[in-house]
């Protein structure tokens, strides 16, 4: 059973999560990659720190905020609650929060996002 079969890609319905796709390339060999939109904004990190050498700070004004802010939450109640098994994402920053040509946020690399498997010895209440 390859991986793509045991923990099908996240269908959130608030598209703010990168694609993961998995196969097995020619050699028989696991092979997975994120497969990115284009986000011609860049990430949040460009906006609330933009390079030193000349350029000015793009402003985001409260309602880009608040938008920006309710996508990442939106895409984290997603990977936690809603996948078949809840994702940790474990790295969670300006620079890996993207930025649609509509200022949608979208969570991306997983890198060293974690399945979360919930034992009974970890189940809220419940005494060991």
């Amino acid at each position: 059973m390859s991986s793509s079969e045991k923990y099908p890609a996240p269908q959130p319905s608030s598209n703010s999560i990168v694609t993961v796709c998995s196969t097995i390339d020619n050699s028989g060999k696991d092979f997975k990659a994120l497969v990115y939109r284009f986000m011609p904004n860049g990430s949040l990190d460009s906006w609330l720190h933009p390079p030193v050498y000349g350029h000015t700070a793009n402003n985001l004004n409260l309602s880009q905020r608040l938008k920006i802010a309710v996508d990442t939450a939106d895409a984290l109640q997603y990977i936690h609650h809603d996948c078949v098994s809840p994702i940790i994402h474990c790295d969670l920053k300006p620079s890996n929060i993207l930025l649609d040509d509509d200022m949608t946020a979208h969570l991306g690399d997983f890198g060293i996002a974690r399945f979360y498997h919930e034992t009974k010895s970890q189940t809220a209440g419940e005494s060991r």
